[in-house]
């Protein structure tokens, strides 16, 4: 087990990190699509490794174990991230869930959806992978025990979305956007049974597959 310390220096590296990851976001994107693609690759490697660093800082921030100055550094990372998302997207990058810090941010309700949309997707990934493996030693007893109330946290707030996109609240492409979050998830129904999780609200999860971008 990691000492407090190597906790606290490994959290220092990844916020260091991403900072400078999202300066060289703005830095490549005006000539993105002109660079080589082994340059292109490698960096988006590099970038997908660190959000996944970057969500263990959050959860770290959840379970209230950073530093007063980590907790202020995430939180301006956090709003550096949000006016950077549509960069980011544009060219083929993960973009991070933000989880929680996205109350501290302030955002119009289109830019809030669209958060909560991208937040949809990162869980429809992790329920894939929490799926895939499930039973191996490398998801830990505490993983296993907290997905299904986080899932449970998901599902509610996918319920949210659609009653949005049911009521016309939602931008043509936020509708656009929960399509695909519903294909995914309807694709994952066998995943949440075998993992005995919650299943969505199965018309609002067929409403939303049919929703029209217009």
């Amino acid at each position: 087990m990691a000492s407090p310390l190597d906790v606290v220096g490994r959290n220092d590296m990844t916020l260091w990190s991403v900072e400078c990851l999202l300066e060289d976001v703005h830095d490549r994107a005006p000539d993105w699509d002109r660079r080589p693609d082994g340059e292109r690759a490698d960096f988006f490697y590099e970038w997908e490794a660190m959000v996944g660093r970057l969500h263990g800082v959050i959860e770290d921030d959840v379970a209230g174990t950073l530093t007063p100055e980590q907790r202020i550094r995430l939180r301006a990372l956090a709003r550096d991230l949000v006016k950077s998302r549509e960069v980011i997207q544009r060219i083929g990058l993960d973009y991070p869930d933000l989880g929680h810090l996205l109350a501290d941010v302030t955002m119009s309700s289109d830019e809030r959806v669209a958060h909560e949309i991208n937040s949809l997707l990162h869980w429809a990934g992790r329920l894939r992978m929490m799926g895939d493996f499930w039973h191996s030693p490398l998801l830990d007893a505490h993983q296993k025990q907290a997905f299904p109330a986080e899932w449970d946290n998901v599902v509610g707030r996918f319920a949210k979305v659609e009653a949005l996109a049911r009521s016309g609240d939602l931008t043509p492409e936020s509708r656009e956007a929960l399509r695909r979050v519903a294909e995914w998830l309807a694709e994952l129904l066998p995943t949440m049974r075998r993992l005995g999780v919650r299943l969505p609200d199965l018309e609002a999860l067929e409403r939303a597959r049919s929703v029209e971008a217009a």
